[in-house]
């Protein structure tokens, strides 16, 4: 799948309107825009992915994206391709676009595969345990549908003969198992800014951990902060994350710290928590639907006030994404600047062991509030290797429900900058306003940031 989505975003950006206007010609053979040479091996044939052959013809006649490509209302690309006729005069510069003339050539290719079915080493097939659809259009619709796997273009020339490659004496065959060992122990290690961003299973959408630098205004010392979490392997887990219908989950040793300078040395944060994190994901016919509930229990010291207190949390992340955006959305192939968002309602429980010099617990002992984290996000996509683009709001409230005395809310915002789209480093501009939520530190400041997550 990720071919498709990086030829369509190549043709998005190498597309122009200075490109020459094709015109159709219906005697070009079938199979000739596609290269068998893409092959692979499936049980006992051969077969050309049909991903793999769609991005082919679209890197053959590419498509300019336009604004109705995105959003809930977009029509998938297949149907634009196989409603698409253009034949003849309708071709000519003054009454076609390039984008138009490259959608009829893409639907002329696939009518004249589904009608000739067999040639250049290729065969198509319509394999599915239900019937083929019926008509032109519904059919090449189907084609172009990577998520519809009834079309299968089968390779019937032999594969290459494949050249043995003579590798080269290893020099570190003592130390390379080792190494690799090594390596294959830390990527178990889950690196983001919070605790809750280490959950997501895929590294490149944990919110990065940062080190931020900024000056201060009042003495225009250079100020530099940290705010990371680290995740350990599970110590246990249940049931199967493959599987949405069963309920799963796992319980993480993990460690956190945050550090906020300041000229005011009471307006600093220095916070470290050591702690537990357990994960439930409950059951539901699709994972789209899925509620996640979170129980935390952590320890959070700091040195440098002599302060100490236990939180205790619990939470529950309803499917907000699927919401406001629907199935579609998270998997669509052909959004550009493709949005998230979630919410999170938590309880949390805190209890002030040693409130020490640090002025913000004086006067409080213990307390209990009622809030929730909502986040969204926006990303720009770009074929695989090539920059990317990033911003992220997020909102956290806390309202005391005991004292009335720790009641405390944080906004941030963040634009970021990552050198490929599944880059370990970032870098970007931060806001960062509101109360630390556990030692109540105002806090109020722009960040020039850098990011790391794995």
């Amino acid at each position: 799948m990720g071919s498709l989505i990086a030829a369509l975003m190549m043709s998005a950006t190498t597309a122009s309107a200075e490109m020459p206007v094709r015109t159709v010609n219906f005697s070009d053979a079938a199979f000739v825009e596609l290269e068998s040479k893409a092959c692979e091996p499936s049980g006992d044939e051969r077969v050309l992915p049909r991903d793999l052959a769609i991005a082919q013809l679209l890197s053959r006649y590419p498509v300019t994206l336009d604004v109705s490509f995105m959003g809930p209302q977009s029509v998938p690309l297949g149907e634009r391709i196989a409603t698409t006729i253009c034949d003849g005069a309708s071709c000519q510069p003054a009454e076609a676009s390039p984008s138009q003339v490259s959608l009829a050539q893409l639907r002329n290719a696939a009518a004249r595969m589904l009608s000739v079915r067999e040639g250049r080493g290729l065969k198509l097939e319509w394999k599915a345990n239900w019937p083929e659809p019926e008509g032109d259009i519904a059919r090449i619709a189907a084609f172009y549908d990577p998520n519809n796997p009834g079309y299968v273009l089968t390779c019937t020339t032999p594969p290459a003969p494949v050249v043995a490659e003579v590798t080269p004496p290893v020099v570190t065959e003592k130390t390379l198992p080792a190494i690799q060992e090594k390596r294959s122990f830390l990527s178990l290690f889950r690196v983001a800014s919070n605790v809750s961003q280490t959950e997501k299973d895929k590294y490149s959408q944990r919110d990065p951990a940062r080190i931020s630098y900024y000056k201060s205004a009042s003495d225009k010392s250079a100020i530099v902060n940290i705010r990371a979490a680290i995740a350990a392997p599970d110590i246990a887990h249940w049931g199967d994350d493959a599987d949405a219908t069963k309920t799963s989950g796992n319980v993480r040793p993990f460690l956190a710290y945050e550090r906020v300078t300041h000229w005011n040395q009471y307006s600093e944060v220095n916070n470290l928590d050591f702690g537990i994190r357990s994960r439930f994901r409950f059951a539901d016919d699709e994972a789209e639907h899925a509620y996640i509930g979170n129980l935390t229990a952590a320890w959070q010291t700091d040195d440098e006030f002599q302060s100490a207190l236990t939180r205790f949390e619990a939470s529950l992340k309803p499917p907000v994404q699927y919401w406001l955006y629907g199935d579609a959305d998270p998997k669509r192939e052909y959004c550009v600047w493709c949005q998230n968002a979630n919410m999170t309602i938590v309880a949390d429980y805190v209890g002030i062991d040693d409130p020490g010099d640090k002025v913000t617990l004086n006067n409080v002992k213990q307390y209990g509030r009622l809030g929730y984290d909502m986040e969204w996000g926006v990303r720009l996509k770009r074929p695989a290797g090539l920059p990317t683009f990033g911003m992220n709001v997020q909102y956290s409230a806390r309202e005391d429900v005991t004292s009335n005395r720790a009641s405390a809310d944080r906004l941030g915002a963040r634009a970021m900058y990552y050198p490929t789209d599944t880059s370990h480093f970032a870098f970007g501009l931060e806001y960062d306003r509101g109360k630390d939520l556990t030692s109540l530190v105002e806090l109020d400041r722009w960040m020039i940031t850098w990011g790391y997550r794995q």
